[in-house]
């Protein structure tokens, strides 16, 4: 190869620049450094919340409210199960992918498609959960057959990972939704760690998770290659080891650009202090060595139906935590779960309902209105 000629500075220069050093360094005095820059606060966002009525009448109240404390990231969810009949082993991405944001025909790809245009016109990154499988693409089958799935309803919950065999039906579904989401960020399995609890007859190994994981990876990066990534998100709370069974299992191959960790911690400053330093050790003892990649807290947050929790604790214990999380250098964002209430009807668990920073009616509970005067924003209510 040619290299075009350098000047080479003289190596008197090299001589007088180390006397000058040692001279200064014998007086006591150094030469000035620039300043380090400070660093960026992590990114906020907010899980979920932003159409509870999914009617797509209340994305402009959502917009609005992310907007008021500046949040640039909102999570939700997709779930393979979602394109119906029309995804099938044989053609599983339905032609409606391919029609224009909003008319696919498939109710919950058409609701995606008004909340993807809302968030990205107003400068808001939107991150994608993938999840559920059809039947058909799952370890079970059998529940895809009506009769079976009404016989064995515990077994047939619809909370099914994609067969090992079917990760290829399930790395052109994910592709399909880079292509059509070109502005949208990718996350993994939501909790696979917790599914022992939460899903003990559909959960997943960590082994069978890395493949699911390394797929789904490849897959956007097929589309995009610079678009980001986010590992399954994970605490290492419910089932200690899980995660490094999950990188071991993973080994030399990059599956993730970000590892997705989920906060949870009990009532009260003390509480939260231990909460989230101990999740935080956690997940930093099981990547250590194995994996740099930095951290977002994908989930975060107090419910006021707890039973604990009220307006007041619920903003105190927030505030603490997040401030908390945001002095990690490590935490390069941090997700509010959630920001609307959701209807009780809709959740077999009360507490789920209360999660929210604003009401069912969008009046904002105290927590929000402290987000709000810390982004110099403005809400009604506050």
């Amino acid at each position: 190869m040619i290299r075009p000629n350098r000047v080479e500075p003289p190596r008197e220069m090299d001589f007088i620049t180390a006397l000058l050093l040692f001279l200064l360094s014998l007086l006591g005095l150094q030469p000035q450094q620039p300043p380090k820059p400070t660093p960026e606060p992590p990114a906020l966002g907010f899980s979920l919340g932003l159409d509870p009525d999914q009617t797509g009448t209340g994305i402009p109240n959502g917009i609005a409210a992310l907007k008021a404390v500046k949040a640039t990231i909102h999570r939700d969810g997709f779930n393979w199960a979602w394109l119906g009949s029309g995804s099938t082993a044989e053609h599983p991405v339905p032609d409606a992918l391919d029609a224009p944001l909003g008319g696919s025909g498939i109710a919950g790809i058409d609701q995606l498609d008004r909340k993807y245009q809302a968030l990205t016109g107003a400068g808001i990154r939107p991150l994608l959960v993938i999840g559920y499988a059809p039947a058909w693409a799952s370890t079970r089958p059998r529940c895809a057959e009506p009769a079976y799935a009404a016989a064995n309803p515990a077994t047939c919950n619809q909370k099914y990972h994609p067969a090992p065999e079917f990760l290829p039906q399930y790395r052109e579904v994910v592709a399909a939704l880079a292509r059509r989401y070109p502005k949208t960020t990718f996350e993994g399995w939501n909790e696979p760690d917790h599914e022992a609890l939460t899903n003990p007859l559909n959960a997943t190994t960590p082994e069978r998770l890395a493949e699911e994981q390394c797929t789904l990876y490849e897959a956007v990066k097929s589309v995009d290659p610079d678009r980001t990534v986010l590992s399954p998100s994970m605490s290492d709370y419910y089932a200690p080891g899980y995660i490094g069974r999950y990188l071991t299992a993973v080994g030399s191959r990059r599956c993730h650009d970000v590892f997705s960790v989920h906060v949870y911690t009990g009532a009260g400053a003390a509480a939260v202090d231990v909460g989230v330093d101990s999740t935080l050790k956690r997940i930093r003892d099981a990547r250590a060595g194995r994996d740099g990649t930095p951290l977002w807290v994908t989930e975060i947050g107090y419910s006021t139906a707890d039973g604990v929790h009220d307006d007041a604790s619920q903003a105190a214990d927030l505030d603490r935590a997040l401030g908390r999380l945001q002095a990690q250098a490590d935490v390069r964002a941090t997700i509010v779960h959630t920001l609307r209430d959701e209807p009780a009807s809709w959740l077999t668990e009360g507490k789920e309902a209360g999660y929210g920073l604003l009401r069912t009616d969008w009046s904002p509970k105290p927590a929000f209105c402290s987000l709000v005067a810390a982004a110099a924003g403005s809400y009604s209510g506050c």
